[in-house]
């Protein structure tokens, strides 16, 4: 609570609900005069929230009408209320690599320390692109690749100011193994499999013996046949975006 209460903090927090203007609570302070009433109240706010026997006023409650008619519930907090509020989810005290900002952490280390990706940014990654996968099950591997573009070509922009790069190799894997477990999918017999394979370059014997294993696709994805098969040119070929060539190139342009 003291780290929340600091000058320089809760400056930070009282400009940004200012800049809100947002409708007075049930105290009817307004943004405008949210300066004054703290010149007055705020040492004895401070106090309380140290002791732990701050006690915030009740939400508004008002309706406002839907864009599509109707009217939805609305909750104002009282000013005062609300910069706390935005303090406490901007101030919590953590070590560094433990605490995530506009999605980048730094690096658990106490010297050379480094920017890199958040793990929750990296999850949501991940669960957008699984949402597009799980839609392309019929869908050509060059259509996959296509819709997956725009995904991946926006997340690298926003994120290749981190210099911890390895994040960006093991997603290049793991996307590109989840298009061999959608093909897998596809070829669904094993003499098709067996064909398949063949085509792209692997002996009659070992596609014969890689389609009669008893793994499952995902297995099957990672494994050295398929690996072999569709290599990361292929990919390359069909348009897939390379993250980690993509951070190179962007890093290259600076």
């Amino acid at each position: 609570m003291s780290a929340i209460t600091e000058r320089s903090n809760m400056l930070q927090a009282y400009q940004r609900v200012g800049r809100n203007k947002g409708a007075p609570g049930v105290d009817g302070v307004t943004t405008d005069a949210l300066k004054g009433y703290l010149q007055t109240h705020w040492q004895h706010i401070k106090q309380q929230l140290l002791e732990g026997s701050y006690r915030p006023q009740p939400v508004r409650k008002v309706e406002i009408p839907k864009p599509g008619g109707g009217m939805r519930m609305l909750g104002i907090p009282c000013v005062q209320r609300l910069k706390l509020q935005v303090n406490r989810e901007k101030s919590a005290a953590d070590r560094p690599w433990k605490r995530s900002f506009l999605g980048y952490t730094v690096c658990s280390r106490n010297y050379n320390i480094r920017l890199k990706v958040a793990d929750k940014s990296v999850k949501r990654l991940k669960g957008n692109i699984k949402a597009l996968l799980r839609m392309a099950k019929g869908w050509s591997i060059r259509r996959t690749v296509n819709e997956l573009a725009p995904k991946l070509r926006g997340w690298i922009n926003y994120f290749h100011h981190a210099d911890a790069k390895g994040i960006f190799n093991e997603l290049d894997g793991w996307l590109r193994r989840h298009l061999r477990k959608i093909l897998w999918r596809q070829w669904k017999r094993g003499l098709t499999r067996a064909r398949m394979l063949m085509r792209l370059g692997i002996a009659e014997k070992r596609a014969v013996l890689s389609t009669t294993n008893g793994r499952g696709s995902w297995w099957n994805a990672g494994a050295s046949h398929m690996n072999q098969a569709l290599p990361k040119k292929l990919f390359d070929r069909l348009g897939l975006i390379s993250l980690m060539d993509s951070y190179h190139q962007l890093k290259c342009n600076l």
